[in-house]
């Protein structure tokens, strides 16, 4: 990549991750507090957890090896009153994903992975507000949704990504490759955004799902006593 470029993605994916990390931070001291616990340790663990995950997700990328995964995170943020802000979070979405809009476009990286990859983020992200609106109200159904869509586009983006890159599954031929995804400072993304968005959506869909059986539930006992 040239100077310019590489400042460009460094701004685009450095700058979205280091808000990921603040925001999670922010929903484990909301978490603590809503346990009656020490705000502080939480904190600091979690934010030790983050950089940790941080370090080691670089040096993987350095190396070229690719896969890492924690529950740290998961457990920290799996309380029900963060549930809307942990799906708000997804909204920085927006921000990377209109950065491979335009690699793809300025043919840095294959357009046929970056560009539907790219656009598949920004209309999650966009899609995250109104997700959070969802679940504030009890919607559940919409907010399900969502999180599945969510879940799908990273399913999409790593499929495309893997296929357009050289190695086992190189399935498309492309000018250039996706091998600079996979290398820093691209390579924060799916080594370090992209997992912890994905615990993000397990969390959502663990409390959305369990919400609305819930609800159902309720309902069903109600038309029951009404008959």
């Amino acid at each position: 990549m040239t100077t310019p470029i590489q400042i460009f993605v460094q701004v685009f994916t450095a700058g979205p991750a280091l808000a990921l990390s603040i925001l999670v931070s922010a929903l484990i001291a909301r978490s603590a507090t809503a346990l009656g616990r020490d705000q502080n340790l939480y904190v600091t663990v979690g934010a030790l957890v983050l950089a940790a995950w941080f370090g080691v997700s670089t040096a993987i990328a350095a190396a070229g090896v690719v896969g890492l995964t924690s529950s740290a995170i998961r457990q920290l943020i799996s309380q029900t009153s963060i549930q809307p802000g942990v799906i708000a979070v997804n909204a920085l979405r927006v921000i990377p994903g209109s950065a491979f809009v335009v690699l793809g476009l300025l043919g840095v990286l294959p357009a046929i992975f970056a560009v539907p990859a790219g656009v598949g983020d920004v209309l999650v992200g966009s899609g995250a507000l109104l997700a959070y609106r969802w679940v504030s109200s009890g919607r559940w159904g919409r907010a399900l949704i969502w999180n599945v869509l969510g879940l799908v586009d990273f399913v999409n983006a790593a499929a495309l990504g893997l296929a357009t890159t050289p190695g086992p599954l190189h399935a498309l031929q492309t000018n250039p490759t996706s091998v600079l995804f996979w290398m820093q400072p691209l390579a924060i993304v799916p080594i370090f955004m992209v997992p912890i968005y994905v615990l993000l959506h397990l969390v959502s869909l663990r409390y959305v799902v369990a919400s609305r059986s819930k609800a159902m539930f309720s309902h069903a006992l109600k038309l029951e006593a009404s008959s």
